[in-house]
Parts: structure tokens; sequence; C-alpha cells
């Protein structure tokens, strides 16, 4: 079976075109590579078209992302589904999230952007995920942010439902802080195995703020969104940004890195709290610098110079 990738959305209307092209050729299987999650209802019934949710910049990017993934076994990042290559579904853990709902011309009863994390919407969005992604189960389900209006009652009770019935084995949340992970646990028979925060040599937060030593209380390795700043790394003029540059350029050069890149992504693997950094795999470079970080090691001088660059100060 020959697998083509389509990116549609985002300004690319054509894209359900192409797809519907393609799809007529009886040998042919379709990745769609949509940005909107929301978009992919039109996806539902076609067997040989598999909906992928994620940012690439054009289709030719997004296929050799695909394939060096499958290569490397690596299906992670924003690529969210296993059926691209069945035979690695068992060699990936496929991680989705709910919680984040956006007004959309497919509903248009979302009049706002909010949160829903009702028993309701929980069951119904996992739902949703396993059709739209072609498979039985979701290895990682995580609320995406915390609801200032959340019933944890709810949220508990839809919890127990989705294990009981092994459509979900585990769960997590995302950008959540201690007293907010505190009080969810609190309610849940299961335990959170999990707290996706944003975690990067630029953006501290989650180090000062306690977030971190929170997961290593719990024993929970965090995930690490945005490892890379959103690339405000490499682009900011900023005082800050051009200092931690400079050292970052200089401890590559110290550990044989070829990019910066690969030092920002081994900058946090080094650190004893087991994060987890979240790659995009629109880029095949990104999957080649992550996969390179991990055999980087830092001595504690060169993890601490990387540290004092980003706060501008030495340590007290």
């Amino acid at each position: 079976m020959r697998y083509s990738v389509v990116v549609t959305g985002g300004g690319r209307g054509i894209g359900r075109k192409i797809a519907e092209r393609l799809l007529a050729n009886p040998e042919c299987s379709v990745v769609v590579i949509e940005f909107d999650a929301a978009s992919l209802d039109w996806m539902n019934g076609q067997s040989r078209l598999i909906p992928v949710v994620g940012d690439a910049s054009d289709v030719e990017v997004a296929e050799k992302a695909v394939r060096l993934a499958a290569e490397r076994g690596t299906l992670t990042g924003w690529v969210n589904n296993a059926a691209v290559l069945p035979e690695l579904r068992n060699r990936m853990q496929l991680v989705t999230k709910f919680g984040l709902v956006k007004p959309s011309a497919n509903r248009p009863r979302n009049k706002t952007r909010h949160y829903n994390t009702s028993k309701e919407h929980i069951l119904r969005t996992v739902e949703r995920s396993l059709r739209n992604f072609g498979t039985d189960h979701i290895d990682l389900l995580l609320i995406h942010r915390p609801d200032p209006f959340m019933d944890p009652e709810q949220v508990a009770e839809a919890f127990d439902t989705l294990r009981s019935s092994g459509k979900v084995r585990y769960f997590g949340v995302s950008n959540f802080k201690f007293h907010q992970f505190n009080m969810l646990q609190s309610y849940l028979n299961v335990r959170l195995v999990t707290n996706q925060i944003e975690l990067s040599a630029y953006r501290l937060e989650n180090f000062e703020d306690g977030t971190l030593n929170f997961c290593m209380e719990k024993r929970i390795p965090p995930m690490a969104w945005s490892p890379l700043a959103k690339g405000r790394i490499f682009t900011d003029q900023h005082e800050r940004a051009i200092r931690l540059r400079d050292t970052l350029h200089r401890v590559a050069a110290e550990i044989g890195a070829d990019r910066i890149d690969e030092v920002l992504y081994a900058w946090l693997l080094n650190h004893p709290a087991n994060i987890m950094p979240v790659i995009g795999t629109g880029k095949k470079e990104r999957i080649d610098q992550a996969v390179r970080a991990c055999g980087h090691r830092l001595t504690l001088d060169q993890w601490f110079e990387i540290y004092q660059s980003s706060t501008g100060h030495p340590v007290p």
C-alpha cells in the first residue's frame, strides 16, 4: 500500500480535494495533516484516510518527516496516528489532549474559546479521537489546561469509565501548578502520571516556581513543551537571548554538537527530573537533532553556564 501525505486546513482549502483525488486510486492510502483537530470530522468512515493533527510546511516535508520518524521508531510530537505504519502501534505511545474548545465553523454552538472538562465532553472527545486516529485505545490522555470551572468529580467519573473500558491506559495533565494538580488528584482513583509544562533554557518559570520540584517530589516525569522556546532563542535580539545564544554556541563546540538545538535538548535531558521534551516532526532536522541530543552529556559547569546565561546573574 502506498501512502501519500496531504496538508489541509490552515489556508490550504485544496487539501481535501487532493486527498479525495488520491483516494480514487485503490492502491493509495492518504495521511492528512490537519491544523485543527475539529476539522477532522469529514474524514470519518474513510478507512484509507489517516488523519494527523500537526504543523507541516508542505506535503514533501511532511512525507519525509513521517518516513524518518518511522525509520527511527520515534513517531512522536505531532504525528498522532498509529495507522501510519500499523506494525509500529505496539512500539509507540499515542498521547492526546482534551479540554480546550475553540470557535469553529463545524461547531457553531461554540461561541467563545473556553475549557470544557465535563464528563460528557471527555467521553465524547475520546470516542472521536479513537475514531479519527484509527485505534482502539489511547495510551495517555491529558487535560490541556487548568479549568477554572472544573468539576473534579465529573473528571474522576470519566477517567474511571475510560480506564475500566480499556480505552485510555494512563492519565495526566498539562500546564498545572502544584495546587491544581493536588486538588484534582485528591478526587481521582487513578494516578496522574505526568504534567506537560513549558520548559526550556529560555523560559525558566517552572524551574523557579516549584512546579518542576513538585514533579520530582511526586516521581512524575514531566513532559516539556516548547523546549526550543518557539524558536525565540534563535531569533530574539533581546539581551537575554543574545547572551544565551553565545553560551549555547560555546557549549556546542565543547561537546561536539552540530547545532545549539542539540544543546537545548541535552540541557533538559541531562536534568535529574527525567524530563521528556516534546519535539515537532514538521522538519526532518528536528528529529535528527533530538536523537543526537540523547548522546550528549553536559558537565555541571556547562549546565549552570546555560542556566546563568538565561537568568543573567550567577546563583546566590
